[in-house]
C-alpha cells in the first residue's frame, strides 16, 4: 500500500530539500574556491572534487552510527580547511606569501587591529577567533 504525501509533509520536505542543496553547495565552495585570490575565477568552479566523490559514495555504504560520525568529522575538517583557505588568501593579498600555521598566529592580532581600524568594531568582532572562543565554540582563548 502506498502512502499519499500529506500537505504538512510536502512543507517539511521543500526546506529539507532546500537545505541539503544548500549544504552540499557550500561542500562543494569549501573544497572548490582556491587559497590564492589570483586564481579565483570560473574556471576554479568547473572541476568537480574528487573528494567530495570518494566522501558521497563511502557515506553511502557505511552503516548509520558511522556515518553520523564520519560526516561530523568531515563537517569540521571543512571547516578548518575553510578557515585556513581564507587565511591563506588574506596573506597571499597583503605578504604575497600563504599563512603558516606555525609561525604566522602572532600576525592575527595584527591583523584583527587592522580590520578594527578600517571596519570598525562591528567587522572585526564577528570573524575574530575571540569572538568564537568568547560564544564557547572553543575551548582555547
Amino acid at each position: 500500500m502506498t502512502q499519499v504525501p500529506t500537505r504538512r509533509s510536502r512543507w517539511r520536505a521543500v526546506p529539507a530539500a532546500v537545505t541539503t542543496v544548500l549544504a552540499a553547495l557550500l561542500v562543494f565552495a569549501a573544497l572548490l574556491v582556491p587559497a590564492d585570490v589570483t586564481r579565483f575565477g570560473l574556471a576554479a568552479f568547473v572541476r568537480l572534487p574528487v573528494e567530495a566523490l570518494l566522501l558521497g559514495a563511502l557515506l553511502i555504504v557505511l552503516p548509520a552510527t558511522p556515518r553520523r560520525v564520519l560526516a561530523i568529522v568531515t563537517g569540521v575538517g571543512l571547516a578548518v580547511l575553510t578557515i585556513f583557505k581564507v587565511l591563506d588568501a588574506g596573506f597571499h593579498t597583503t605578504l604575497a606569501r600563504p599563512f603558516d600555521p606555525v609561525l604566522d598566529w602572532s600576525l592575527l592580532d595584527d591583523g584583527l587591529n587592522f580590520v578594527h581600524g578600517a571596519y570598525g568594531t562591528s567587522g572585526a568582532v564577528a570573524p575574530s577567533p575571540r569572538w568564537w572562543c568568547w560564544s564557547g565554540s572553543c575551548s582555547w582563548s
